[in-house]
């Protein structure tokens, strides 16, 4: 009897559960069955503390340009080196410890907010240090660029206040100066994030309002599309070309810039909120791996080892629209792009090229792959290109109608033979699961095991390190048990 993996469906009951599995770890989800994830390898030297926000970006004339901050500082990434690019004039930076880095890009400028400090601003091409953007601006929390304007959000004094530049010019915010203005939205609560492009989106705790171009007298037409439906979690919100996913108080969503669309309800919503630590919702953030089609989100769970630090990550695949679980310690995940890297460089770099966890051949060398990356509990940036980590699966509970079964023999249906099987098995519904010894693959394939019970699972145990791709599920040998 055939057995697959099928879908992670940790919400649905485990028991006669014919479309997925209610257990998974360190794996990434396919189409059929699941992926390896692969270990997080290091790749910069360390920031001073906790990475609190990152950006990578191309100015016009393709140069790649990556930036990072915590708690006190700013920091442009060269190769392998982030150097500190603070301002100079202010002092240090002063952004708390539930806040975050917002950045957005306009003509050129990088520009970066957090509700602490001024508005700051670093002209990619030409400078050295990060300084305060003219105009005087109002301190704000969020940032990002709608058409030709700079949209400020969540302002000092004002959590749901907006306030833009004026037309073509990120300099002037005199409001009714050259179409500058600002605006509050009434309802919904502090503004949480704004996703930029032809048309803007602010989320708010309870709230998503669609800011639309129009010119004259009005600038912006400002339209409530959702009510009751925001977020708590500002880096939660991850852009995907016209679709936008972030995590609601109901759990996971998309919205298409029309409506939102639950993602996770009655499949992992429930046991992820579940197993979030509600002191850490602002810790959520969430990136996307295009390469791979899929959305993650890293959050800190109760069982966390690391206070404050985030140790599980959601893996969404938006194309199979399957998800999976892996347990890892991260400070941030975004899209990186790489910068490139030639032999002087790493060699000036890395004092032992041999001892490279990379091979020479992967895109982290090559400038412009779009890889999905992050910062580790050690503040240093790196990607998820090391060994394989080991991986757990498990399939539905299964039952033989009224009758007992007989396992004699599993088939594992996975392209390795570096992993062990259990099986999991109860006589009722309301009893523990026992599990088998672990069973390595034997030389004919099958792993040996023998149990007799009403209710069975398999758990297949892939080692850290082995080599393989596709893990589908498995086949068991067997007979009836009879009744009792």
């Amino acid at each position: 009897m055939k057995i697959p993996f099928g879908e992670w469906l940790p919400d649905q009951p485990v028991f006669e559960q014919s479309e997925g599995t209610n257990y998974v770890k360190n794996v990434v989800p396919k189409a059929r069955g699941f992926g390896p994830f692969k270990s997080f390898s290091q790749y910069s030297n360390a920031l001073t503390a906790r990475c609190q926000g990152g950006i990578a970006v191309k100015d016009k004339n393709g140069s790649v340009w990556i930036f990072a901050g915590d708690a006190t500082k700013l920091y442009r990434q060269s190769g392998a080196t982030f150097s500190d690019v603070s301002r100079l004039a202010g002092g240090a930076y002063a952004l708390g410890a539930s806040a975050h880095w917002d950045f957005t890009v306009y003509n050129d400028n990088l520009i970066a907010t957090n509700i602490a400090d001024d508005v700051q601003t670093f002209a990619l091409a030409t400078d050295a240090n990060f300084s305060a953007l003219a105009g005087t601006p109002p301190k704000a929390a969020h940032c990002a660029t709608v058409r030709e304007f700079v949209v400020l959000g969540n302002l000092v004094g004002f959590p749901n206040r907006l306030h833009w530049s004026a037309s073509g010019n990120s300099t002037n915010w005199t409001v009714g100066s050259n179409e500058s203005d600002r605006q509050d939205l009434y309802e919904g609560g502090p503004i949480r994030g704004i996703v930029g492009g032809e048309y803007g989106v602010v989320f708010q705790e309870a709230g998503i309002t669609r800011m639309t171009r129009v010119g004259g007298g009005i600038v912006f037409q400002l339209d409530k599309v959702e009510s009751n439906r925001g977020t708590r979690s500002p880096k939660s919100i991850v852009p995907v070309g016209s679709n936008v996913f972030f995590l609601d108080t109901e759990g996971f969503m998309v919205f298409n810039g029309q409506q939102s669309v639950p993602i996770g309800a009655e499949k992992f919503n429930r046991t992820v909120i579940d197993e979030l630590d509600p002191t850490y919702y602002t810790r959520v953030v969430g990136a996307s791996d295009p390469r791979n089609h899929y959305v993650a989100w890293i959050y800190v769970s109760t069982s966390a080892t690391l206070p404050g630090i985030p140790d599980r990550m959601l893996i969404y695949n938006y194309t199979t629209q399957r998800a999976a679980i892996v347990h890892l310690n991260l400070e941030y995940i975004l899209t990186l792009i790489s910068q490139g890297t030639d032999l002087d460089t790493m060699g000036a770099t890395y004092a032992d090229l041999d001892a490279l966890t990379d091979s020479l051949d992967s895109p982290i060398w090559m400038g412009g792959s779009v890889l999905f990356g992050g910062f580790d509990s050690d503040h240093k940036e790196g990607f998820f290109t090391g060994s394989n980590l080991e991986a757990i699966i498990e399939t539905p509970e299964v039952t033989n109608d009224l009758n007992r079964a007989i396992l004699q023999a599993v088939l594992p249906l996975v392209d390795t033979t570096s992993l062990t099987l259990a099986a999991g098995y109860r006589e009722r519904l309301g009893d523990t699961v026992t599990y088998t010894a672990e069973a390595p693959v034997e030389q004919d394939g099958r792993c040996s095991i023998l149990t007799s019970a009403r209710y069975h699972r398999l758990r297949a145990t892939i080692a850290a390190g082995a080599t393989w791709s596709h893990a589908v599920g498995v086949n068991v040998e067997g007979g009836d048990g009879g009744y009792s």
